[in-house]
This record gives structure tokens, C-alpha cells and sequence, in this order.
């Protein structure tokens, strides 16, 4: 059975070199569905449709949700203007009409099951929405890959809270309540392991590529180096990217299967994700090794 996969995204820097490097990884993407995040939907819809001019792929975009689930948005400030650090390229490539939850139940309906992957790497709240329609049809996916959560660390949004899982707790909750053992959850302390500066793009060889990933990362870099409360790193994170390169070599992860709860009362803790004792409800990545990563990377965007 041939797989599909959908990701799930709200471009974003780290969002567009994870985009590339798994259409360079020739992975089998069927489509992008966007959503509200690092920026406005507007913009990351905008956003989805120049990561795809720049590396030359055509493949649909489905807009997703504006706003969580309930409660209001909280956007990035790391990834500049317009989510991308103001680069853009003029294209004639257009979103699809059709929404994303939409196309969700489309391609879940059709699907003889365990076909469809998504790989989430903004918040939650397209999935937690076509949970919200269709119930029985999530549990259709082969596999949702999310880049959420923080174990044992301090959240990039609040001391408790990643910013994903911040944005829509509810929605990531309910995935793992009715997608048993089908969520691999990619956490922020180990994406906090990889960070990229210049000098990985430098040794992209395409210079169009290359030029045009260095312009969309250097906001995301210097805040992510200079900022007191949420950076002090050598570079910037490559938050989603993990998530994509699960897909792509897993045997460069360490995983865990164990029981993940996520917090959903209004407080301070608002957000949190920890570890609690009982069953298991999703596996959870718990190490990465850095080197073979970055020279899979590089390998990866030099392919003709």
C-alpha cells in the first residue's frame, strides 16, 4: 500500500526547512493543510505556497483554521513579519477552495485505512476539528506525527507550555484519548538538541536554494541566539524539522512508548504536557543523534 502523507503546518521558518527537506527527501507529501501559529493563517497559507515555489514542487494547499478550538491565538514573534522573515516569492500558485477539515474527511473517507499519515507541525486544532465532525474517521490514519509538548524542560511559551500544545490543548487531548497508540509525539527538549546556523546552508550547493533558505532563517536565528527568555542557543531551533526527519531515517531517534496527559483547565500550568503513570496513549521521541541529522540534512537538499 502506497503511503500518503499530509503535513500539517503553519509556516514558519523552521516549518519551510522542514517542508523542503522532506519534498528533497522525496517523501510521498500528497499535500500541506495550514492553520493559524507562527502567523496569521493568511500568511502562512501565503507562506506554504512560497517553501513549494522555491523548491519546485506542486502539490495542494488547504487552508485550515484561524483560531484554536476556543480561546484566542498566540503568535510567534521568532519568525519575523510575515512568518518567513519577510521573504516571499511572487507565484501563481493558488490555496485550494476546499477547507482543510474538509479535505480531511475527503481523503480519510476514501482511504481503506492505515494509508494516510499527518504530520502535524503547528497546533492541533485541523485534526482536533475533523475530530470534532467525524470521530470515527481519525481513527482511519496510519500514523499523526506531532511536534508538541515539552517533558522535563521549560515550555518556549510559558515556564509549563510549548507553543503548539499552548495554542490548542484541547485539540492535542483529544487526538490522544481517540487516536490510541497512532500519535508520535516529538517534544521540544530533544528538537532543542538541533539548531542550524549559516554554516549549514553554506553547504547547500544549490545556490537558488540555498540563498533562499539562508534569507528565510536569519530573523529566526538571531532571535533564537539572542533572545534572554526563551533562546540563548548556538543557532536556531529545528523544532519541526524532527519531525519530518522521523519519516524520513527513524533509526536516527530514540522512542518511548508512554502515557502523555495534557493539561486544559485555565491556569498557570494551561498547556502542560507530562509524563504520568498507566497505559500508554502514544509514543514519545526521547533523543536524537545531532551529527547524523545535520549530514542527512545536507545530504538530503544537495540531491539533483
Amino acid at each position: 500500500m502506497i503511503e500518503k502523507i499530509i503535513i500539517d503546518t503553519d509556516p514558519g521558518v523552521d516549518d519551510a526547512l522542514a517542508i523542503a527537506f522532506g519534498i528533497k527527501a522525496r517523501l510521498p507529501i500528497e499535500s500541506l493543510c495550514t492553520v493559524y501559529g507562527n502567523s496569521t493563517l493568511e500568511n502562512c497559507s501565503s507562506n506554504a505556497l512560497t517553501i513549494l515555489e522555491l523548491v519546485k514542487c506542486d502539490i495542494p494547499v488547504f487552508r485550515g483554521a484561524d483560531k484554536p478550538i476556543r480561546g484566542l491565538s498566540r503568535l510567534a514573534e521568532s519568525h519575523g513579519d510575515n512568518g518567513l522573515g519577510g521573504f516571499s516569492i511572487d507565484t501563481a500558485k493558488k490555496t485550494s477552495e476546499v477547507l482543510a477539515v474538509d479535505y480531511y474527511q475527503d481523503i480519510l473517507s476514501r482511504s481503506p485505512g492505515d494509508e494516510v499519515s499527518v504530520i502535524a507541525i503547528g497546533p492541533t486544532t485541523n485534526l482536533g476539528l475533523l475530530v470534532e465532525k467525524s470521530p470515527e474517521l481519525i481513527k482511519k490514519a496510519k500514523k499523526i506525527v506531532i511536534m508538541g509538548g515539552v517533558f522535563g524542560e521549560k515550555g518556549n511559551v510559558t515556564p509549563y507550555a510549548e507553543f503548539n500544545v499552548f495554542n490548542d490543548p484541547y485539540s492535542l487531548d483529544s487526538l490522544l484519548k481517540l487516536s490510541k497508540n497512532k500519535v508520535t509525539i516529538v517534544p521540544a527538549n530533544v528538537c532543542r538538541k538541533v539548531t542550524f546556523n549559516n554554516e549549514v546552508f553554506n553547504q547547500i550547493t544549490n545556490p537558488d536554494l540555498a540563498s533562499g533558505l539562508a534569507k528565510i532563517s536569519q530573523i529566526y536565528i538571531d532571535y533564537y541566539t539572542k533572545d534572554k527568555d526563551f533562546g540563548g542557543f548556538d543557532g536556531g531551533v529545528m523544532y519541526d524539522l524532527l519531525a519530518v526527519a522521523l519519516e524520513v531515517d527513524s533509526s536516527i531517534f530514540e522512542t518511548q512508548k508512554l502515557r502523555v496527559r495534557v493539561e486544559t483547565e485555565k491556569s498557570d500550568t494551561f498547556g502542560l504536557t507530562e509524563i504520568i503513570p498507566g497505559e500508554p496513549n502514544c509514543e514519545v521521541i526521547t533523543n536524537v543523534d545531532v551529527e547524523k541529522l545535520k549530514k542527512l540534512y545536507i545530504s538530503v537538499m544537495n540531491r539533483k
